[in-house]
């Protein structure tokens, strides 16, 4: 599957550890022949039958086979067999909150920045020991690879191919050559224009090796027989911003990369209004982080921005300036300004309750500011208590924050709201726990990290080992006593909630859980996991490769009564796992990947004796295929279709002893269509396979061969195994056209109601298949002026909008200013697109959080508007301090006057608040507008003068029920006015569970409901949800409910059943009432035909 990775990226950066470099740097390595190379030193050649392996006892010495038999003068490779980790293994290196992702997650920033060091450096190259070529009957002899293990790699035009774990002296290493395996495409720019000399580089996911080559004039490239394997291609020219693609699949289409032109983001450093020079400017959000230094008249710039969430920083002589810019790629790059005093810091000091400080404690602002920039610069919301129990946050833009305090040996503080200024300290006091310390080892007293280990209250004479036959110690009413986990040295710190006895449970991936009594506070605890026997092993695809990244799982097998959770664990790069500490017992071992691409499984009934160590190898099946060709309805072939088929109905088991079938699952896999139209899609089970087809087409089943269509008529259907079918696809009903420039040329890279659309020829394509609609579709391009069609398409109809022109519009300038003391207002929104044409007759206030783009006006209130569309329009003018502005836009130049708006601040008491907001309405006028609650505080600064009534609303039908009084107010011009509500219906229910439950759901409803005896009644409750509680795992807290009986229900799905726990309880008018559950399960079934539906 092609997949766009972190966007675009300026190809020459200073990554994190490895130095920047350019394109430049690096000879093209593709050979002439056009047979993908590589870089390698000290390569040893060895020519078939020559003396040269004479008295070599390390001489490995193999064939080459292709489909039509042996291969001559392909290229044999040999490298050591130690590659690294896998790339989608590799921690994401940018910062601390994204450990747990890996290089290729979409959420890791660093990805493009790291591989483009990479191949600049060829980091990690798996380096070419010996080289060979095959004689006519397709053997080889490699020499000089001295003792060890090797990787063979074969390269010839008939295709690829590579053998693992090849032992020194092995004399028949065969190696079979998978089909011609080329990558080739086009590369163009943003404004259409083909992009030569663009630097082509495949990574090998799985092996460190890297294949490269040009553009051409053109802007065509080829890389040809790749060897088997998924690799990520990155795309680099100075003056384009890199690319990255991740490529899945046993084909790839021709790939059609648009790359963005390098765009200069410039700004300018201020304190007040005059500029600042000599002064670091630091930019947040790309990893990693960038800096530079202002010019004599403050200015600065960051060539290559990538499109995302940025925050710019900078400080002079102890002040701070914080900027946080939004840079869209279909929008000109913003000028930013920083203005020095914008950015505070948030003191304070922890201590315990004796006063004494507490050095280490974690002080983390949770939530507030614009929060949507809080991943662009973490580290400005966290900080470490000093010796004397200090703390200092920041910079932080101004506002309300959530704050949470953590420290060992302490139990912390959760969910604290502050308000963050720069002038107010903050202290938390934190109580003490009864903390118990120690170490997690396994059987060979090696540390292990990332361990859970919970506390749990003792009842009567029961012992640890009972909890693993009688399941979760929740089923026993038993009271939790906090958690913690290991760190990577395999010691750990649980804050204990207080002093005496525990059970305490201990769980690992790979590991069976352990149960143990300990005594808080306690130190010194020795944890070894793994004890007893042992199930480990390998999983291999059909070929003997590795299968890394598979789920391996380890469960009771169908029909036992044992109730030993499941062991689970992942393998690793080269396939290897291992499940720790299984008690004797017939199991179900089981691997499962379920990629994008494709969705495969494979079991195997095992027994597990005593303390044995039980070695098992899991092989997939090569499975059957179903291949063909895809066209159009005029016979043409369709390259770049995606064609998909999943299994019909239940798994069928595999034969052979020991094996099982995967009945959890329905194997799937998909398939590109290549040239000539051609598809094939492998690892199939025998059967029927329901087929899909990509976006834009449907599939004519009557003139199609192969395929038939199901009973009910609603899916096609073809059997696993068939290599004649031939798939015929009509155009799918829907809104098409191109978008072009004036000039009729078409723009490869825009954006569709906010979706990125990429198409050489500028086409778009919306679907009407399943529904009619009236449907604005606005366009943007960067440099251009948006463009906005409203478009209505009844059911299945098409709609051709031909060519939709977009120009670079026209640019509007003006200046923003205090309309009573006539100073000028920086920092106003400024905004004109998006913005309804009536807007500029309305009382009420835009909500600016449904609009896009806009600027910033400057220190000295002026502001620039690029690209501006066809006039009249309305314009938007937002300050958080003045009243709205919206001005009729009928030049090119205007001035803006805001009046001062009036501050409403208060309390809301009593009531759950976070379905509710503060409103506030004119008698005899339609002005209406909110004020969102931050906990029980609300505050907004920029109303009208005048008389409102302020009440109470609930901004969704499942808020709790409320009984506030409104109050009315009169706001004078730029005034204050303070108010403090509280709930009159003031009946607070709170529910207690003695353990902490996780995974489960929970539910609160009115009136005496019985217990769910299928899916589909458990599904109703929980779709009529009315009240939403707070607290934590273990306690619930419902406000503002009214006097009667409700029923409350958790629920814990378990594979086919859910545990659920019903409640009844009857409520007075007012007050306060507390409950402890009856821990009391019950059983409801899920079954594979209840599904919820009726």
């Amino acid at each position: 599957m092609r997949l766009g990775l972190g966007g675009t990226l300026t190809s020459c950066v200073l990554v994190w550890f490895l130095g920047c470099s350019t394109p430049q740097e690096k000879p093209v390595l593709a050979r002439s022949d056009g047979v993908a190379g590589m870089v390698a030193e000290s390569i040893g050649t060895e020519v078939p039958g020559s003396s040269m392996s004479a008295g070599d006892p390390h001489a490995v010495r193999g064939r080459v086979l292709g489909p039509q038999g042996p291969v001559a003068n392909a290229v044999v490779l040999a490298t050591l067999a130690q590659p690294p980790k896998p790339l989608e293994m590799i921690p994401c290196p940018s910062r601390e909150d994204w450990e747990e992702y890996g290089l290729l997650s979409p959420l890791c920033r660093a990805t493009l920045f790291t591989l483009e060091s990479w191949r600049a450096e060829r980091f990690d190259e798996e380096r070419v020991l010996v080289r060979a070529s095959t004689d006519s009957e397709g053997r080889f002899t490699l020499t000089g690879v001295g003792a060890g293990t090797f990787t063979v790699w074969v390269e010839s035009p008939s295709g690829a191919g590579l053998r693992e774990g090849v032992v020194a002296g092995m004399r028949e290493a065969e190696v079979r050559l998978a089909e011609p395996r080329s990558l080739r495409g086009q590369v163009r720019d943003d404004s259409g224009q083909r992009a030569a000399d663009v630097l082509v580089t495949a990574m090998h996911v799985t092996h460190r090796r890297y294949f490269e080559t040009r553009t051409d004039a053109t802007g065509r490239f080829e890389l040809s027989s790749l060897p088997p394997g998924e690799y990520v291609v990155l795309f680099q020219r100075e003056g384009l911003l890199s690319r990255l693609e991740e490529l899945q699949g046993v084909a790839y289409p021709p790939l059609d990369v648009t790359m963005a032109r390098s765009r200069m983001l410039p700004g300018r450093l201020l304190q007040g209004t005059k500029p600042v020079a000599g002064a670091r400017v630091s930019l947040h959000g790309l990893f990693p982080p960038r800096e530079t230094t202002t010019d004599e008249a403050g200015r600065f710039a960051f060539e290559g921005v990538h499109s995302g969430l940025h925050v710019f920083a900078a400080n002079h002589q102890g002040q701070h300036a914080l900027a946080e810019v939004a840079v869209r790629e279909d929008e000109e790059l913003p000028a930013v300004e920083l203005v020095l005093g914008t950015g505070v810091r948030q003191r304070g000091r922890v201590t315990d309750a004796r006063g004494k400080p507490i050095p280490g404690a974690t002080v983390y602002a949770r939530t507030g500011g614009r929060g949507e920039f809080g991943p662009a610069w973490t580290a400005r919301r966290k900080a470490t208590s000093a010796d004397d129990g200090t703390y200092e946050l920041g910079p932080l833009v101004p506002g309300r924050y959530q704050v949470q305090v953590l420290a060992d040996g302490f139990l912390g503080e959760w969910g604290t709201w502050i308000r963050v200024d720069g002038t107010k300290r903050k202290s938390f006091v934190l109580r003490d726990a009864a903390v118990v310390r120690g170490t997690v080892v396994d059987t060979e007293s090696q540390p292990v990290g990332r361990v859970r280990l919970d506390l749990w209250s003792r009842k009567g004479d029961m012992k640890p080992s009972d909890l693993r036959g009688l399941g979760p110690p929740g089923d026993l009413g038993l009271e939790s006593g906090g958690f913690a986990q290991s760190r990577q040295d395999g010691t750990f710190a649980l804050n204990a909630t207080k002093v005496g006895p525990w059970f305490m449970r201990v769980q690992r991936e790979g590991f069976q859980d352990v149960f143990l009594p300990v005594t808080s506070p306690s130190s010194d605890l020795r944890i070894t996991l793994g004890e007893g026997a042992s199930v480990s092993g390998g999983v291999t695809n059909s070929e003997g490769v590795p299968a890394r990244g598979f789920r391996v799982t380890l469960e009771p097998a169908p029909g036992s009564t044992d109730s030993m959770p499941e062991l689970a664990t992942t393998t690793d790069a080269q396939g290897s796992f291992a499940l720790r500490g299984p008690p004797p017992g017939k199991y179900r071992l089981q691997a499962e990947y379920w990629g994008g691409f494709e969705k495969r499984c494979v079991a195997r009934d095992v027994e597990v004796i005593g303390t044995e160590v039980k070695l098992e190898a899991l092989r997939l099946d090569e499975g059957l295929r179903v291949s063909g060709q895809v066209v159009d309805a005029a016979g043409r072939p369709l390259v770049g279709m995606q064609v998909g088929l999943e299994q019909a109905g239940a798994a069928k088991g595999r034969e052979g002893r020991g094996s099982a079938s995967c009945p959890s699952r329905r194997a799937a896999s998909d398939a590109w269509v290549v040239e000539g139209g051609r598809f094939e899609v492998p690892h199939l089970d025998a059967g029927p396979h329901h087929l899909t087809v990509g976006q834009g087409y449907t599939l004519d089943a009557q003139a199609s061969t192969g395929v038939s269509v199901d009973e009910r008529g609603d899916a096609v259907v073809v059997q696993a195994g068939r290599s004649d079918v031939r798939l015929v696809l009509r155009r799918a009903p829907g809104i098409r056209g191109r978008l072009t420039r004036e000039d009729g040329s078409p723009i490869p890279r825009y954006t569709l109601n906010g979706e990125t659309v990429e198409d050489f020829e500028g086409a778009f394509y919306l679907s009407t298949r399943h529904a009619s609609s009236t449907s604005l579709l606005v366009f943007k391009a960067a440099g251009l002026a948006p463009v906005s069609r409203e478009v209505t398409a009844g059911k299945g109809e098409d709609v051709d909008l031909g060519a939709v022109v977009a120009d670079r519009g026209g640019v509007v300038k003006g200046r923003v200013t205090n309309g009573v003391t006539g100073a000028a207002v920086a920092g106003a929104l400024v905004q004109v697109e998006g913005i309804p044409d009536t807007a500029q007759g309305w009382t009420e206030w835009v909500d600016t959080s449904e609009t896009e783009g806009g600027v910033r006006t400057a220190v000295d209130g002026t502001f620039t508007l690029p690209s501006v569309g066809a006039l009249p329009k309305t314009l938007l003018v937002t300050h958080p301090r003045f009243v709205q502005a919206r001005v009729l836009l009928s030049g090119q130049d205007i001035a803006v006057q805001l009046k001062p708006g009036a501050t409403v601040q208060g309390t809301l008491r009593g009531v759950h608040t976070r379905l509710l907001r503060m409103v506030l309405s004119r008698e005899g006028e339609p002005f209406t507008d909110g004020i969102q609650l931050e906990g029980e505080h609300f505050s907004r600064s920029d109303f009208p003068a005048g008389t409102y009534e302020v009440s109470v609303q609930s901004s969704s039908d499942r808020a709790p029920p409320f009984e506030v009084e409104p109050q009315t107010v009169t706001l004078p011009p730029g005034g204050k006015v303070t108010l403090d509500f509280v709930n009159r219906m003031r009946v607070t229910l709170r529910l207690h569970a003695p353990i902490d439950l996780e995974g489960i759901e929970t539910a609160l409803v009115p009136g005496k409901v019985p217990m769910p005896r299928s899916e589909a009644e458990r599904q109703r409750i929980l779709m009529d949800l009315q009240f939403l509680p707070d607290g934590d795992e273990r306690t619930w807290v419902y406000k503002s409910l009214k006097r009667g009986t409700y029923t409350f229900f958790i629920f814990e799905p378990r594979g086919s059943v859910v545990r659920t726990l019903r409640q009844e309880v009857t409520l007075p008018d007012r007050g306060e009432v507390d409950r402890t559950l009856d821990m009391k399960w019950a059983n409801v079934p899920v079954g594979e035909a209840d599904d919820g539906k009726e």
